[in-house]
């Protein structure tokens, strides 16, 4: 394990800086999820249902074709002393609908994309959303589970789906719009004094103040942003230009996406220690520190995160993020 690989680590157990949250920012209960079609096919005949989720994983789970007792997934997370976000592999399938995969035969995934062709999916199931702000080529409401060789081919499966003659209607991408369904409050603040924010543009809190380097020092301030998941909301309340992170699905290396780079151009920076460099327990780093809405120190990065009702583990209106000077 690198320095800087074992700094984000160490990040994990740091223990949480407390953050004033407004009364009433719990984890959001809008009653609002994706909407999606789930089609299977089992080797000898075609399934199909429509179901409320959040995530192209969760809609597989919730489909009237999962068996909690016997089908099996990849979790969106692995619990222990170090959580493990496992954003690589979320949703891959070991079994469904009863049929396990063998070396001859498998579950293969297909989706219907955004110009409405049948193609195979080339990340983890759980990378796929049904939202209008995620990212276009993991955007979708309409899974295909196909078990068979894994050379299956999209034109194939396309023409077996076209003469499936049962199969529900195909749903919409969801559209993500500023309504208390998508909406999340950042509460910023900048408390190590060696460094200054450096704002693009005009960005307003919610009393309307414009959002300065002082302001920012002087005490908690808080934007609002709309979106499917916390890291698009915090570049919806922020402006694009203001943030940086890991945009790509389901991330590179280690950075999932949704991570959280530079904000106001502070990003990670070492502030002591770098007179030892084969020694980082001595060592200081200032960087954005993300709590939850319960104040906790996050587990996981902000693109995990969101307002839309789902998993409660992730289900998340409320973010603080505080500019900190923190000794591993």
């Amino acid at each position: 394990m690198n320095k800087m690989i074992a700094v984000i680590a160490a990040v994990m157990m740091i223990v949480a800086i407390p953050i004033g949250l407004a009364a009433g920012d719990a984890d959001a209960d809008t009653g609002v999820t994706g909407t999606y079609s789930v089609y299977a096919y089992d080797g000898s005949a075609w399934s199909s249902d429509i179901v409320d989720a959040y995530d192209a994983a969760q809609a597989v789970q919730a489909s009237d074709m999962w068996d909690a007792n016997t089908d099996s997934m990849v979790a969106k997370y692995t619990p222990g002393t170090w959580v493990t976000y496992n954003y690589t592999t979320y949703g891959n399938i070991t079994t469904f609908a009863g049929k396990t995969n063998t070396a001859a035969e498998q579950w293969n995934v297909f989706i219907i994309d955004v110009s409405g062709n049948i193609v195979a999916a080339e990340d983890c199931l759980g990378s796929y959303k049904c939202f209008s702000d995620y990212d276009q080529d993991h955007r979708t409401a309409n899974i295909i589970m196909y078990y068979g060789s894994s050379s299956m081919t999209a034109q194939i499966v396309a023409a077996q789906y076209n003469t499936y003659s049962d199969k529900v209607a195909e749903s919409s991408i969801t559209n993500v719009s500023d309504s208390e369904a998508f909406k999340v409050s950042f509460n910023l603040q900048i408390t190590y004094s060696g460094v200054n924010a450096s704002i693009s543009g005009s960005v307003y809190d919610v009393n309307g103040n414009l959002v300065t380097d002082a302001s920012l020092k002087a005490s908690t301030v808080t934007v609002v942003g709309y979106g499917s998941d916390c890291y698009l909301a915090l570049k919806d309340a922020v402006g694009s230009a203001n943030l940086t992170g890991e945009e790509t699905v389901p991330g590179q290396g280690y950075n999932a996406y949704g991570w959280m780079g530079e904000m106001f151009g502070l990003g990670t920076v070492q502030t002591a220690g770098t007179d030892t460099p084969s020694d980082w327990t001595d060592d200081t780093y200032a960087y954005w520190c993300i709590y939850d809405s319960t104040g906790q120190l996050a587990d996981f990065v902000l693109g995990a995160y969101s307002p839309v009702d789902t998993d409660s583990t992730f289900c998340c209106d409320s973010i603080g993020l505080i500019y900190a000077e923190v000794t591993m």
